[in-house]
C-alpha cells in the first residue's frame, strides 16, 4: 500500500511537471488526467487509513478475547 502511495505521489508531482511545458491543448488533458491521478491518490490514502483503523480495532478485540 504505502508503495502504491508513493507511486501515484510521483506521477503526481510528474505531471505538474509537465503540464508547464507543453502546449495549452494537451495541458488541458494532462490537468485533467492530474485530477484523476489525484483522486485516485486520495482513494488510496483513504482506504489505507481505514485499513490500518480496522487493524487497531481486531487488535484490540482480540486483546480482549472478542474475535479469533
Amino acid at each position: 500500500m504505502e508503495r502504491a502511495k508513493k507511486r501515484l505521489w510521483r506521477a503526481v508531482l510528474r505531471a505538474s511537471e509537465i503540464v508547464e511545458d507543453i502546449d495549452p491543448n494537451l495541458a488541458l488533458r494532462a490537468i485533467h488526467a492530474l485530477g484523476q491521478v489525484t483522486l485516485a491518490y486520495a482513494k488510496l490514502h483513504e482506504a489505507h487509513d481505514l485499513e490500518r483503523r480496522l487493524e487497531a480495532l481486531e487488535q484490540q478485540l482480540s486483546e480482549h478475547g472478542r474475535i479469533t
